[in-house]
């Protein structure tokens, strides 16, 4: 009688994987500042600084988040106030990049999804955003450098701006 009662007992004090458990798998995110007119900017994730003094056209490491609305925002590195805020919903080990764009007057951040597999058989997975301020659709190419694209179709037609695609 003691052999079983200590083995359910051994059991009830481990998690097991079973059809109703759902281990956390937190979302990796990282920042690329896209602002050209920017200072050295802090991104903060539910109302802590994450990311400091991430300056134009730096990016920066991968931090995990919980899987959860998740709120973000931005200020000027230093400054408690920011410019810009919103909210996401974080799933999954999903990989994100939060992408700052536009200039400070009129600043735009869009949490853009990676993706989760490399591609496969020698095949590469691309994704195109569109951050050109002054180019509100852009068709986007994937050739051999050199090449006349003059009567080749686009890989990427029509992405507009602040718009992202994956092919």
């Amino acid at each position: 009688f003691v052999f079983p009662l200590v083995a359910v007992l051994a059991l009830a004090g481990c998690k097991i994987n079973t059809i109703n458990y759902f281990p956390p798998n937190p979302a990796p995110v990282r920042v690329l500042n896209l602002i050209p007119d920017s200072p050295l900017l802090a991104v903060a994730v539910e109302g802590t600084v994450a990311y400091n003094n991430v300056g134009f056209q730096g990016i920066t490491d991968y931090q995990s988040f919980e899987n959860k609305i998740t709120n973000f925002s931005v200020s000027i590195a230093g400054v408690t106030t920011p410019f810009l805020q919103f909210s996401a919903n974080l799933a999954g080990s999903q990989p994100y990049t939060l992408v700052l764009t536009g200039v400070m007057d009129s600043p735009i951040a869009t949490l853009v999804a990676e993706f989760v597999n490399s591609g496969s058989n020698g095949n590469a997975q691309v994704s195109v955003y569109n951050g050109a301020i002054n180019q509100a659709v852009v068709d986007v190419y994937v050739t051999a450098p050199g090449v006349d694209i003059t009567n080749l179709v686009p890989g990427f037609i029509g992405v507009t701006y602040n718009g992202a695609t994956r092919n």
